[in-house]
């Protein structure tokens, strides 16, 4: 039998998700990912402590389990407990230990709620913005299923939501062509909207003309951007 990390190897390179995520799960199966403990051993001058809680040294298991955030989005997923509960304990092969006993589609599941929990508290560090943890879980879901377009095609995906608590949205737009390779995206604040349909309404108007702007051949548009 061949080590866990070079069994893990050979199966995340080849699930269905874009290659950020598979480099993403290459940096967590070997310990790459640039946490704050792994700066430190390579003589970057940085504090260890989380900036998102304050309490701990941001290691791998901190940032991706023991934050509070993480564990929220964790206990959201309906995914195998080893997810939840082996990855803490170990990291070096724990990919390879996931797709022999959990199969392929909890590999690929796990990866992508990893990677969104990842990705989104960098985005909260450095904008400030910060999603729900069952937001955050729904996207994870709608991404692993996510359907490619036919050879030569291009899939656009929108989405947009709404400030409930005051007047304003966001929108987001991406073009994704059959291998799952993104082409161009649009993410934007909408000020001074009253209705969620219109947030919608004008995510979807936005992903037409990006489609034309880019004129693109054969195009497939789908509401929900993470699908």
């Amino acid at each position: 039998m061949g080590e866990p990390g070079n069994d893990a190897k050979n199966r995340f390179w080849k699930t269905r998700l874009p290659s950020k995520i598979q480099i993403f799960g290459w940096k967590l199966n070997n310990g790459y990912l640039p946490v704050f403990s792994n700066q430190r051993r390579r003589g970057i001058e940085v504090s260890p402590v989380c900036l998102r809680c304050g309490k701990e040294d941001e290691t791998v298991t901190h940032a991706l389990w023991g934050c509070e955030n993480a564990k929220a989005v964790w206990d959201c997923m309906s995914i195998s407990n080893k997810w939840k509960l082996g990855a803490p304990r170990q990291h070096r092969g724990f990919l390879a230990m996931i797709a022999e006993e959990a199969g392929s589609d909890s590999l690929e599941m796990g990866l992508v709620a990893a990677w969104a929990i990842w990705h989104s508290q960098n985005i909260e560090v450095i904008n400030g913005e910060k999603r729900g943890p069952k937001e955050m879980a729904k996207c994870v879901e709608e991404e692993v299923h996510w359907q490619p377009p036919p050879y030569g095609s291009f899939k656009v995906n929108f989405d947009g939501s709404f400030n409930a608590h005051g007047s304003g949205g966001c929108i987001g737009v991406a073009i994704r062509d059959h291998e799952g390779h993104c082409m161009g995206v649009i993410a934007a604040k909408m000020e001074d909207v009253c209705d969620p349909l219109v947030v919608e309404a004008i995510a979807a108007l936005q992903s037409f003309k990006l489609a034309e702007d880019m004129r693109l051949p054969r195009v497939i548009i789908e509401e929900t951007l993470h699908k």
